[in-house]
């Protein structure tokens, strides 16, 4: 489901991964964000990929 966009604060997201914003509630990637590093809104991040497949096939 689409919801408000989130992203994460962790620095070390940066290295493994360019940062990105979420949107999806059924992303594994942006559910793995601790709720200290969680903050909403896109940060002028690109949306994950994870969340734009699952858009893409209504989930």
């Amino acid at each position: 489901m689409i919801v408000s966009p989130w992203f994460s604060t962790e620095v070390e997201e940066a290295p493994v991964k360019p940062p990105v914003h979420h949107h999806n509630t059924s992303c594994k990637a942006g559910k793995t964000i601790e709720k200290n590093h969680h903050r909403y809104g896109t940060d002028n991040r690109p949306l994950c990929k994870q969340c734009a497949r699952l858009d893409a096939v209504g989930k």
